[in-house]
Parts: C-alpha cells; structure tokens; sequence
C-alpha cells in the first residue's frame, strides 16, 4: 500500500511511531491511512480510505499522532498543529514492505496479488459505453 510505503519512508527519515499518511485523491478528496510503528513493523492504526478533506479531522486521529505525510497535508487546515513531513511513495518502500511481509510469513502466490483501490470506477471504457448506447 503506498500510504504504508510513505509512513516507513517517514520513520527512517524523522523518527517517530505514528504517521497520518494523506495523498490527494483529487475531487476534493484524499487517501489517508494512519500507522503506528512498533514491535519493528508498522502496525495499521485506521485502514486506508478515500474520504471528503473535510472528514479527515483531528478527532478521527489518534492524539499521540506526531508526524502528517504526504502532499494532502496541504489540503486541510485541521492537520496543521502536527509536524508535517513530504514522504511520497516510492517504490524501494514498497519493495521493503514486501520483503518484510514475506519474512512474517504475509505472503501471497504472484497471481493472487492484488492492488488496492479506494476509489469506485468513476469512467466507463469505450466498449462500456458503446454497449450502453447500444441497449438505449
């Protein structure tokens, strides 16, 4: 998950255990996820999620959160009283995750591995709509 990817980047860069990792979703909306590292691994705190900026608020938040990652910091004030860190995702982060996964015995076969999506279909494929003008 490249929110996990960001809070692992912000671990090795500015320390800390708990990361509100956010990107723009665009549409007045953003990914975000928190994740709190202990016990040598990144612990999800909230699961990933696409929400309104207006619904990632302070209350939803655990209070001890010290670091905010990610460029949808930029897109609510509400986040502002944490320290901020830009942690994109990048994928030797990834590569890392899944390495540790594979050693916690996480894995899956190659065909089974899937992205996550967040977001609903929000276009429809030429043959998509082709095939609704045809039934219309």
């Amino acid at each position: 998950v490249s929110l996990q990817a960001m809070a692992l980047a912000a671990k090795e860069k500015h320390g800390g255990t708990d990361f509100v990792c956010i990107l723009d979703a665009r549409m007045e909306e953003v990914y975000w996820a928190q994740y709190r590292y202990a016990d040598n691994r990144l612990q999800q705190v909230s699961a990933p999620e696409l929400s309104r900026i207006d619904d990632v608020s302070v209350s939803k938040l655990a209070k001890d959160t010290v670091i905010v990652v990610g460029e949808g910091v930029n897109l609510t004030d509400a986040l502002h009283q944490f320290f901020h860190a830009e942690c994109m995702p990048h994928a030797a982060y990834v590569a890392r995750l899944g390495l540790l996964a594979h050693e916690a015995g996480l894995c899956v076969a190659p065909e089974d591995a899937q992205p996550l999506y967040l977001r609903n279909k929000i276009a429809l494929t030429t043959a998509e709509r082709m095939q609704a003008k045809a039934i219309t």
